[in-house]
């Protein structure tokens, strides 16, 4: 009896100890959404402590089969960056965006720190700079 028992809290350990997100693949109707971050995954964030005050990112498909793609940052004021247009492609382990032609990201599911652990989950990360006025949109973060 005292062998199944300790069988059974392993297998439930073990099940536990699975995250059910990494079983998931990363497809094009899994980008929609919001999306939140950390000093982890970006850098240019380890001062921030306020989760609120972190950047977010919102991806919405348009009715032409585009995405529209809006950053919001809080420090060191509220601003707000949008790319509308944005295309992808399915790859065979990830998601790739594009606008204007130029790759500025994908979605693919990657190991990531969360603050208490690491983790596996699709993490986006989008990388871009318009040429014409200098402006740079960068964002690396996971689904809220």
């Amino acid at each position: 009896m005292k062998k199944i028992y300790v069988l059974l809290l392993l297998v439930t350990g073990a099940l536990s100890a699975c995250d059910i997100d990494a079983t998931h693949p990363v497809t094009i109707t899994s980008l929609e959404g919001q999306y939140k971050t950390n000093g982890f995954l970006d850098p240019l964030c380890i001062a921030i402590t306020d989760e609120r005050q972190l950047p977010s990112l919102e991806i919405k498909k348009q009715s032409n089969g585009q995405y529209l793609i809006t950053r919001t940052t809080f420090i060191p004021q509220k601003d707000i960056q949008t790319l509308s247009g944005v295309r992808v492609q399915a790859a065979s382990d990830s998601v790739k965006l594009f606008y204007q032609n130029q790759s500025i990201g994908y979605y693919t599911t990657t190991e990531w720190y969360n603050g208490k652990k690491e983790v596996k989950s699709p993490v986006l990360r989008i990388s871009y700079t318009d040429p014409q006025t200098q402006s740079f949109m960068y964002f690396a973060g996971v689904k809220k």
